[in-house]
């Protein structure tokens, strides 16, 4: 952001000596402030935009990252423009239904207040609510303009064979080789979809149903509505009864080939044995069973041995109905690995890494593909956890010793968000870090091991990131830069843009020693200013180098400002240049722009009456 001062406003008609006490954080107003989130946009349609209210936000739309946050994901969002207090940001079809913003601008976080809803479409109804190929079906809803694609419009699992979008509440659309089931309108997949379509084209046979396949074969009966089964065959029309192991359930016949049926759950532990036995279905013409079918009991978890414990921990749980399942059975204390050992009264295995958010005092017992709580047992995880750090701000290079608990399973290592060069794990306790090109943010350590979820600990203070800088004069200034990395091949690259992009360097008027391990600067301009420079060692990246065209004032000959001789430089400051003034009397006499100005507080500064000073960052 560009803070103009203009120094004049507060001198009289007159020349006025001003004594002006600026201090360093003058010109870092609104660059290191906090990022709130006040309002904005509560839904948007896909493929539009959104708009985000608050403060603390970069001008730079680079700088602001931005995510929709749901219960189990993090969806990045563009951001096509940025000021200080709004950001807008594009809305892609496939983004998730709802979420809230998060975003973190130069490692600061913040979370909006309310849920953002993407507005997908809606079936409301549909009329006629049965037809044929070649039907045509009056869909209504809403969020219907902007849907397009073959497969956007569909009738139970068949795409309709062609639509039109009449209005952002009405579809007409023609019914392709049909089946029964919903009637569904998406963009990119996403929709809410309204059941109750009859694809009508079902011949009726005069014969006994067939039960080709059923799928699952096991359900828990603890659970058992949550896992509907779906049987296929033929000659299904006219069904009026479904069994499994001589348990009636509930059906609905999707087409002539396809019934799905649901069990009712059985919501009381017994230490009985499973049924197993028979899937049957009567019609009006006939029935027929189909063998292989399971009914898993309740298990019952009695005790946990130890009770507490964190990562590799060995966990022996004992209860009742333990290894009801066809060979997939798995177990976990909050999170365990695939047992070690199983018996239906005993299961051994290893804590893996817990996602904070589910630890607690229950042992769940997954069996026949669902998972259930038993306890509590009181059983304690000790999570991972990054406590401090130390040093606390560092360049790239140095080696930062981090002290947590559980942190002999790490996987990364950031700083700021990026990964550090490298890492090495001295104990359990604590591991050593080298930092590559940071960020000023959180230190955090990612734990992953084999089978478990990824966690992600950090400190609880914020880590400064010292970047190198190269501080040289206009035009006549020359400078060296020396790679911190050591290798055998070295290729110096500059990115004069600051977007991340470096592109090679050769010798010339300006460079020398491209290939070597020191950069050497000759004869530079004042517009290179803010150029970045890195060397590729041996294939890898060396530390990055800022380059500052800086100009200290001397007051050698006189107090003018625009006298050359004052200035280290022998130069007069020009917009690119960032002026240092730590002491003496200087008197502006001109109209002049630089790009930073740091002054002591005892410095005396007058500017002459109609004349100002700029200051562009």
């Amino acid at each position: 952001m560009k803070a103009i001062y203009n120094l004049s406003a507060i001198v009289k008609r007159r020349t006025k000596r001003v004594i002006i006490f600026f201090v360093a954080y003058l010109f870092a107003q609104n660059v290191l402030g906090q990022v709130i989130i006040s309002g904005g946009s509560l839904n948007a349609r896909p493929g539009t935009t959104a708009s985000i209210f608050g403060s603390g936000f970069s001008t730079t739309t680079g700088n602001d990252i931005v995510y929709l946050q749901t219960l189990s994901t993090l969806y990045n969002l563009q951001v096509f423009s940025a000021t200080a207090n709004l950001l807008t940001v594009f809305i892609p079809a496939g983004a998730p239904i709802s979420g809230k913003f998060n975003v973190i601008v130069n490692g600061q976080f913040a979370s909006s207040p309310f849920t953002f809803t993407v507005l997908y479409p809606t079936v409301s109804s549909f009329l006629p609510i049965s037809g044929d190929s070649g039907d045509t079906i009056s869909i209504k809803g809403k969020y219907f303009s902007g849907v397009t694609g073959a497969s956007s419009v569909s009738f139970g699992t068949t795409n309709a064979s062609s639509y039109a979008v009449v209005s952002d509440t009405l579809i007409k659309a023609v019914v392709g080789s049909g089946s029964t089931g919903n009637v569904a309108v998406t963009i990119s997949g996403i929709g809410t979809p309204l059941g109750g379509f009859v694809y009508s084209n079902i011949p009726l046979v005069d014969s006994s149903p067939v039960i080709n396949t059923f799928t699952p074969a096991a359900v828990a009966s603890w659970r058992a509505s949550a896992y509907p089964i779906t049987i296929k065959g033929k000659y299904f029309t006219g069904t009026a009864a479904v069994s499994f192991c001589g348990i009636n359930a509930s059906f609905v016949v999707n087409s002539d080939t396809e019934i799905i049926a649901t069990m009712s759950d059985n919501g009381s532990p017994i230490a009985s044995p499973n049924l197993k036995g028979n899937v049957q279905v009567i019609t009006s013409r006939g029935d027929t069973t189909a063998a292989g079918f399971t009914y898993y009991n309740l298990p019952a978890i009695y005790t946990a041995t130890p009770d507490t414990g964190s990562i590799g921990t060995s966990v022996r749980i004992r209860g009742i109905n333990l290894s009801n399942s066809t060979g997939a059975i798995f177990s976990r204390i909050g999170y365990l690995g695939t047992p070690t050992q199983i018996t239906d009264t005993a299961i051994t295995a290893i804590l893996l890494p817990l996602d904070p958010s589910v630890v607690g005092a229950y042992v769940y017992v997954a069996d026949a593909g669902e998972s259930y709580k038993a306890g509590p047992l009181g059983f304690v995880y000790i999570p991972p956890s990054v406590n401090s750090f130390s040093p606390t701000s560092a360049s790239f290079g140095d080696t930062v010793y981090i002290k947590g608990y559980d942190l002999s399973h790490a996987t990364f290592v950031r700083f700021g968000g990026v990964n550090a060069l490298s890492f090495w794990t001295i104990s359990d306790t604590l591991i050593a870090a080298v930092v590559g090109n940071a960020k000023s943010g959180y230190v955090t350590v990612e734990i992953d091991v084999a089978q478990g979820p990824i966690t992600t600990v950090g400190a609880p203070a914020l880590f400064t990131y010292i970047p190198h800088v190269a501080q040289v004069c206009d035009t006549l200034g020359t400078a060296s830069i020396t790679s911190i990395k050591t290798g055998t091949l070295y290729e110096w690259q500059v990115d004069t843009l600051g977007n991340g992009v470096y592109k090679d360097i050769s010798n010339n008027a300006n460079y020398n020693g491209v290939t070597t391990d020191t950069l050497q600067l000759t004869t530079i301009p004042s517009s290179w200013s803010g150029y970045q420079y890195r060397c590729i060692v041996d294939g890898t990246n060396s530390n990055i180098t800022t380059l500052k065209i800086t100009d200290t004032w001397t007051g050698a000959t006189s107090a003018a400002w625009e006298d050359p001789t004052n200035w280290s430089c022998d130069a007069i400051p020009d917009l690119n240049t960032d002026v240092v003034i730590t002491s003496g009397t200087i008197i502006l006499n001109s109209n002049q722009i630089v790009k930073s100005l740091t002054l002591s507080p005892t410095v005396n500064f007058t500017v002459g009456s109609g004349h100002t000073l700029t200051i562009t960052h």
